[in-house]
């Protein structure tokens, strides 16, 4: 009789020899047979167990690492983007109101000088002034930029409220000429037509000038503060 110890079993299996071994022999093959099957089933097994644990261990914390790197990167660039926007917006605000505020001031500087002026050689100055109705498009420009900072500034209360304040003057700024010097122009044919009253309308002109000059000159210093505002955090 022979003993037969299986691994992992731990219980020996009778084997017989002689003449019975012929009878035995295709049984203790069959159990070997078994015991194999069963011990390859049991090694596929553990090596799942070993899969899986490898998978939780080392595949997941990756792919979710990965996939919060991802994120990150998104928010990043989301966050540049966005920067780079608000930074382009108070660029344009502060170079659009300044160039609005070149025309008016030449008036201002002009003032003085023009006031004195006899009305033929005033209405001779009064002609440099054709086709500059390209520089006035700068005004709503300069409105729509400081609107837009106005709105990009939302999350700063401070810089916000001087965007906005710099956006209604420069449309005080549009309202007063419509008002005041737009009327003089369409009186005159923009200075071509001699008119008995015209050293009233030349004040009327002038004044309206100088005064959108001190409105856009505040505008634009409200729109720098504006632009360069940076909010204080506790």
């Amino acid at each position: 009789m022979n003993w037969l110890t299986f691994p992992d079993v731990g219980e020996p299996v009778q084997a017989s020899t002689g003449l019975s071994g012929a009878k035995t022999k295709k049984p203790a093959r069959a159990g070997l047979f078994a015991y194999r099957t069963i011990e390859i089933v049991q090694l596929g097994a553990l090596r799942l167990m070993r899969l899986r644990d490898a998978t939780d261990k080392w595949i997941k914390p990756q792919i979710t690492g990965n996939g919060l790197l991802h994120s990150g990167l998104a928010l990043y660039r989301h966050a540049c983007m966005e920067l780079l926007a608000v930074t382009a917006i108070r660029f344009l605000a502060i170079v659009m109101t300044g160039l609005a505020l070149i025309a008016p001031g030449a008036h201002v500087f002009e003032l003085l000088r023009k006031m004195a002026l006899p009305e033929p050689q005033y209405h001779i100055v009064q002609d440099i002034y054709r086709g500059w109705w390209i520089v006035g498009l700068l005004l709503p420009a300069a409105l729509i930029a400081n609107a837009a900072l106005a709105i990009a500034l939302k999350d700063d209360g401070s810089a916000r409220g001087l965007a906005i304040g710099a956006a209604a003057l420069l449309l005080i700024n549009l309202v007063v000429f419509a008002v005041w010097t737009l009327p003089v122009n369409r009186v005159t044919s923009d200075w071509t037509v001699h008119l008995p009253d015209w050293e009233a309308l030349r004040r009327q002109w002038e004044y309206s000038h100088a005064v959108n000059a001190v409105i856009t000159l505040a505008a634009f210093c409200a729109s720098t503060l504006a632009a360069l505002h940076r909010p204080s955090w506790p």
